[in-house]
């Protein structure tokens, strides 16, 4: 993964999610199998193929008001060519 793919990310990022600016996120990478039996059930076609995909994490604690200490979770995927696929956290 491109460096300058997750600043990018990181940037949007903090843009749609202003409580998460500053931190730093951790950054993981994977590889999956999407089988020729998916694609043609999709109408995609072709062979068997391997996707890549770059998860960046960002966690961010906070004291709610009842005091008790809770995180916030961010997650951010990003695909083989650089373009976030999705954003999935919690509330």
């Amino acid at each position: 993964m491109k460096e300058e793919w997750i600043e990018e990310a990181k940037r949007i990022t903090f843009d749609r999610f202003p409580e998460f600016k500053g931190i730093e996120p951790e950054v993981k990478s994977r590889e999956y199998k999407v089988s020729s039996r998916l694609l043609a059930k999709l109408g995609l076609g072709g062979r068997e193929t391997i996707r890549r995909e770059t998860i960046l994490t960002f966690v961010r604690e906070f004291t709610a008001d009842d005091g008790v200490k809770m995180k916030r979770i961010l997650k951010v995927h990003i695909d083989s060519r650089g373009r976030i696929t999705k954003f999935s956290g919690t509330k």
